[in-house]
């Protein structure tokens, strides 16, 4: 789960840049969280719908990365150049 220090800093980028965004998906979310739920392949599409037409930053267990970057690449026939994955355990 993102620490709350680290959401701060990402909602004070998104005010500071308009082409910045970022969206808190939880798969196992405390009880009363109201944000996403899920995982971030079934829900991606649906706070970015022109996701094709975007260059996207996969961080991440290597599970959902990989899966995320095959779907850039291979069903939103995305450039690699647009797709930077960054793994983690």
């Amino acid at each position: 789960m993102c620490s709350s220090d680290l959401v701060d800093e990402f909602e004070e980028m998104a005010k500071k840049h308009s082409n910045f965004q970022f969206h808190v998906i939880l798969s196992k979310p405390p009880s009363g969280w109201s944000g996403h739920t899920g995982h971030v392949q079934d829900i991606i599409t649906e706070v970015v719908p022109d996701v094709a037409k975007r260059s996207v930053y996969i961080c991440g267990n290597p599970g959902m990365t990989k899966e995320v970057k095959k779907l850039c690449l291979e069903d939103w026939d995305m450039e690699k150049k647009q797709v930077k994955v960054e793994e983690y355990i």
